[in-house]
């Protein structure tokens, strides 16, 4: 199971698969409104599973 620790590891990986770039900015808009699937570890720090960003991602894109 990968996951992506921190917000810019994930801006990382969903600017590589190239459909759209995202910035900080709209990804805490997201995790705000809960439409990306996330965990609070460490405090603060967001973790993703790259599983659950993939199926976001192919929802969003369409």
């Amino acid at each position: 199971m990968e996951r992506f620790y921190g917000i810019d590891a994930l801006l990382v990986y969903l600017n590589q698969q190239g459909a759209h770039e995202f910035s900080e900015t709209e990804i805490l808009y997201l995790i705000e409104k809960r439409l990306i699937p996330h965990y609070i570890s460490f405090g603060k720090r967001y973790s993703f599973q790259k599983e659950y960003i993939d199926s976001w991602l192919k929802l969003y894109k369409k």
